[in-house]
């Protein structure tokens, strides 16, 4: 029982931090084209 839960918490956390990670640089790039786009 315990290791089921401390194996769910392990996923649920690395799933976590990958969406961030994917989040942030998404929008990294998104700044980066429209300044692209401005001429900046």
């Amino acid at each position: 029982m315990a290791l089921t839960l401390i194996i769910t918490a392990l996923f649920l956390s690395a799933f976590f931090s990958g969406t961030e990670i994917a989040f942030v640089a998404a929008n990294r790039l998104r700044v980066e084209m429209r300044a692209r786009r401005r001429g900046i």
